[in-house]
Parts: C-alpha cells; sequence; structure tokens
C-alpha cells in the first residue's frame, strides 16, 4: 500500500474505536467488513469468558430474549429494539474487555437489529454501519438457493426485509453523527469514498487503501441480469412499501446504488432474448448429447475387444506361469480404469439432462408470464386507442 493512498482525515464528530456492522443476512454485510480489515482495522476478538463469537453475541441475547418466529424451516427472529437488558451487561462487557487492547476493531452481527439502542447507550464510542442491497437482489438470491420458493416464503422474506431495513433507518435519523449507511453493491467501486467518509465521522484516520480489494465475479449473463431485474421490478410492484423503504435509503446513502438504473426492456424485447438465448443453449445441448453419443459408440467397440481379449486371457490362463499370471493383472487394472472412464461419461450426460430438464421448466414458467404481459400490454393499448378515437 503505498503512501498516497493513506486516507488522513480529521474527526467531524467525536473519535471511535469501535465500528458495528449491522446489515439484512442477503445484503452482503461481509464486504464491508472486509474492507475494513483490509484497510488496517482488526477483527473483533472472540470472548475470553465464553465460547461466543463476535457475530454471535445477539443471538445468544435473543434466543432467550425472542420466541422465534416464521415458517419451519426459514426461522427468523422479531425486530424490536432492546435497550432495557442489563441481565446481559456481563456478557457484552466480557467482550468489550477482550478487545480493550485494540487500538480500533470492527466486527459485524446481522441480528443486532434489534440491539442497536442497547449498544448505543452501553459504549458511545461504537460507531455504527448499516449495509443495504436492493429488495431486486433479495429476489434473486431466494430463487437461486430454490427455484421452486413458494409466493409465501417470498412475501415473507420481503416483509423481514422491511422490516429490518426500516429499523436501521429509524435508528440512523436518530443517531446520524454515530451511523453510516453503505450500499454493498458499491463498497468495493467506491471503496475510497467509504473510507474517508468513515475516517470523517470516526476520527480513525489510519485507515488506508488496500489495492487487494476485487469485483467478485458475476455469474449471470446480461440476459439473466435483464431478465431477473425486469421480473424483481415488476414483483415490487405488488409491495410499495418496500419499494418505498429502498427508495429512501437511497437517499441518505453516498453514493447509492446504482446496479439496476440501465435496465428498461419491454416483455417483447425479453421474450426475443430469452429465445435466442435457449436457441444457443439447445445447441451446446445437441452437441453433448452428439459427443456422448459418439463416445457411447466408442466405448461399446473398446468393449467388444475387451470381450475378445477376455477369450484370449482365458487361454492364457490356462497355461497358469507367472509371465502369463502377470499379463493377466495388468489387463484386468485396464479394464478397470477403462470402466470409471465410461462412468465419468454416463455422469456427465445425466448433468447436462438435468440442466436442460431446469432449462425447459424455466421456459414454461416465463411463456406463461409473458403471454400475460404480452395480452395486457395488448389491451391496454386498444383501451388507449379507444380513448382517442372517442376524443
Amino acid at each position: 500500500m503505498g503512501k498516497d493512498n493513506k486516507l488522513d482525515t480529521s474527526a467531524e464528530t467525536g473519535t471511535t474505536n469501535k465500528i458495528l456492522i449491522v446489515g439484512h443476512p442477503y445484503s452482503d454485510f461481509e464486504k464491508v467488513e472486509n474492507l475494513l480489515t483490509l484497510s488496517g482495522m482488526k477483527p473483533a476478538s472472540p470472548l475470553q469468558k465464553k465460547a461466543v463469537s463476535p457475530s454471535e453475541i445477539s443471538g445468544t441475547i435473543l434466543d432467550v430474549e425472542f420466541a422465534e418466529e416464521g415458517s419451519a424451516n426459514r426461522k427468523v427472529h422479531k425486530i424490536k429494539q432492546l435497550s432495557e437488558i442489563s441481565a446481559w451487561n456481563s456478557l457484552t462487557s466480557d467482550f468489550l474487555e477482550s478487545n480493550e487492547k485494540q487500538n480500533f476493531f470492527v466486527w459485524s452481527d446481522t441480528k443486532a437489529v434489534s440491539l442497536l439502542s442497547y449498544w448505543e447507550k452501553l459504549d458511545p464510542e461504537i460507531f455504527f454501519i448499516f449495509v443495504y442491497d436492493s429488495p431486486e437482489n433479495l429476489l434473486i438470491k431466494l430463487l437461486n438457493e430454490d427455484i421452486n420458493s413458494s409466493s409465501d416464503i417470498l412475501k415473507l422474506e420481503l416483509e423481514q426485509w422491511l422490516k429490518y431495513n426500516k429499523a436501521l433507518l429509524k435508528f440512523y435519523k436518530q443517531h446520524k453523527d454515530r451511523s453510516l449507511f453503505v450500499s454493498s453493491r458499491q463498497i468495493v467501486s467506491n471503496s475510497k469514498i467509504y473510507l474517508e467518509q468513515i475516517s470523517k465521522k470516526t476520527g480513525i484516520n489510519t485507515l488506508q487503501f488496500n489495492t487487494l480489494l476485487y469485483e467478485e465475479n458475476d455469474n449471470h449473463n446480461l440476459l439473466e441480469k435483464n431478465l431477473l431485474a425486469h421480473f424483481g421490478k415488476q414483483v415490487l410492484k405488488e409491495y410499495p412499501k418496500v419499494r418505498e423503504i429502498f427508495d429512501v435509503i437511497q437517499s441518505v446513502a453516498n453514493p447509492p446504488s446504482t446496479q439496476y438504473e440501465h435496465i428498461k426492456l419491454s416483455s417483447m424485447d425479453l421474450l426475443r432474448e430469452f429465445n435466442r438465448f435457449k436457441t444457443k443453449k439447445d445447441e451446446e445441448l445437441q452437441k453433448l448429447s452428439s459427443l456422448f453419443q459418439m463416445k457411447e459408440r466408442q466405448l461399446q467397440r473398446w468393449l467388444e475387444c475387451k470381450i475378445t481379449e477376455e477369450e484370449r486371457l482365458e487361454k492364457v490362463v490356462e497355461k497358469s506361469n507367472d509371465e502369463h499370471m502377470k499379463q493377466i493383472f495388468e489387463i484386468q487394472e485396464d479394464l478397470e480404469k477403462n470402466y470409471l472412464n465410461r462412468e465419468k461419461v454416463l455422469q456427465d450426460f445425466e448433468k447436462v439432462s438435468k440442466e436442460k430438464d431446469v432449462l425447459d421448466k424455466k421456459e414454461k414458467m416465463l411463456r406463461k408470464w409473458l403471454e400475460c404481459k404480452i395480452v395486457e400490454e395488448a389491451r391496454l393499448e386498444k383501451s388507449m386507442d379507444s380513448q382517442k378515437k372517442e376524443k
């Protein structure tokens, strides 16, 4: 790290030596902790007296204070500020004492959303960084985890996202001098800007920009990005409060997320793009299928040769001498190796078949949705034409 990259800014609101990072579980809040640790801050140490890591402190408290709610396979804590919980002071004090020798340290805790007021009152030297991501990305991540996620599960997750970020926003408005909103989508490309803001607000003037920061690989192609973003926007039209909160957070974040601003495609554009994409995939699958058939024929010929070879082996065995036995073992090893190669080819073909089934399922869902959209757009266009004629 060069000397020119060192940030030497003075504090605007005081000095702190502790930073707590809080963000929704799907916000990629870990990127901010990675930025700060690479820039010179130390990760918080575990508790000395109890086997609890820094990120588990809130969960330990909330497991007792709150009963868990949600579906059987997606349990979530209630979001409600707890400030008067002195019974837990021994646990949090142990944590602070375990890190008292560190000049500057940072930790992240996604469940700390319900303990913001508690931490704020407990230690005036804690600075809060709130990490957020768009609700479109929440839906994309949920569907990537399980393409068959029900609408009830998606609705529950959106409602939880709304409650979570409303709590962060409320605390931020009350404590702007001790908190900062950060977009996880901007953390790499604008890391210098964020480090400058953090330095000014906390008084930590030793943070250094680290060139090791890199943008994560995006496995989605342009068509997939457009499709996912388009569907996400359509779904969120049914949840205006979610969009409203996101827009408010965007207004206080600097710089805000700009991930989907460029996407302005119609349903017909998406349909054409998808057809091109599917045609390309079908061609790839056809090539793989042809390759598999060729390999299958090669294997069949190989097996026929080996059968002949085994018949020859039977004659060799009859001679029962050491040299012939050695040849037998060598040929058997060769047979086993080639059998394993055949099994691998069969596994590859099964994998390709499964990918094709998933693609066909997605195609059916997309076509059904797009047919509805095209009918709706045609109806709207016809209605507008009728109105024009009446005028």
